[in-house]
């Protein structure tokens, strides 16, 4: 049984994956130029997960120009969960979004009562420039606190 070739249109064999007149490969995938396209995403992956591609700044590279200080301090209306707003300070060059905060609080003798973990993902901040951010405290200590204590865990740059 025949078929026609996919370059030149000679009858060739079904079976066949080169063609005897022009040398075309029949399947694009039993070509061997094209085994070399084959590895291209993986070495993208292998570069981008490297790092090579990958030039974001990283927190911990500019953990020094990021500053957190407490601005107001709310109490709700049922008395037990607590508005905190937060000013973040950026004196990078570089635009930084969704952090992590952690936020202590403390007695008068700055013993530790409660510490709690939040993500913002809806805050930005731009290039030498301050934002502010109202957070919501869950966790209310038997114990009177004294103050609170807010730092950033992780941020994220503007990669993406």
């Amino acid at each position: 049984m025949t078929q026609p070739c996919k370059a030149c249109k000679e009858q060739i064999e079904q079976a066949a994956t080169k063609c005897p007149r022009c040398q075309a490969y029949q399947h694009w995938y039993r070509n061997p130029r094209m085994v070399g396209w084959l590895w291209l995403p993986f070495l993208v992956f292998l570069f981008w997960t490297t790092g090579r591609v990958n030039d974001s700044p990283r927190f911990v590279d500019y953990k020094d120009k990021l500053i957190v200080s407490i601005v107001d301090e709310n109490p709700a209306a049922n008395g037990k969960a607590r508005l905190l707003t937060a000013r973040i300070g950026n004196r990078s060059d570089k635009t930084w979004k969704r952090p992590n905060f952690q936020i202590e609080s403390l007695d008068g003798n700055d013993k530790v009562l409660s510490v709690e973990h939040i993500s913002e993902y809806n805050v930005a901040v731009s290039p030498n420039s301050s934002a502010l951010d109202t957070l919501s405290l869950r966790i209310v200590p038997a114990e009177p606190v004294a103050k609170r204590r807010v730092t950033l865990t992780e941020i994220d740059s503007n990669r993406f």
